[in-house]
């Protein structure tokens, strides 16, 4: 299966966090266990985000998350705080992390890709190394049958 091309890939990303942030929006504030399940699902775009378009694609999408998570607690859940809402502590244990996860995996997707590319290049000059050596020992073992040759011609 081909993999999607990179405006497919962000748009999957956008779209996925869209979603989301649209979930959270939509959702009770009350309702503490669909948020917390929203705050977990929201990893899964930050890893595709960094696994794809590598750091910077990762702290991109999540600093957008960050801020959209932190506007929604001021604008929205704050005031269930008291009433044993989302404390603010939770929110921005999971803002860390968002970006943790993001920077991590990004890095990581980065240096993978680095460590292929010189590997490509590794196997691409040993091909070459390989092509000049046949090229070598076949040109050693045409000039052996010219001089053999040669030989046989002067003993005649």
């Amino acid at each position: 299966m081909a993999e999607p091309s990179r405006p497919v890939k962000a748009g999957l990303i956008a779209g996925t966090l869209f979603v989301i942030a649209a979930l959270h929006v939509a959702s009770d504030p009350m309702d503490h266990n669909v948020h917390n399940v929203l705050f977990k699902v929201t990893y899964l775009p930050l890893i595709l985000a960094g696994w794809w378009f590598h750091l910077r694609g990762g702290l991109v999408a999540s600093g957008l998350l960050s801020a959209f998570a932190l506007v929604h607690y001021f604008a929205q859940l704050s005031d269930h705080a008291a009433h044993g809402g989302h404390p603010f502590w939770s929110v921005a244990a999971d803002v860390g992390l968002y970006n943790i996860v993001a920077f991590t995996t990004g890095a990581l997707a980065q240096r993978r890709d680095q460590a292929l590319a010189r590997a490509e290049a590794q196997a691409r000059e040993l091909e070459a190394n390989a092509r000049s050596l046949l090229q070598a020992e076949e040109a050693m073992r045409r000039s052996e049958r010219l001089r053999a040759l040669g030989e046989l011609a002067a003993g005649m």
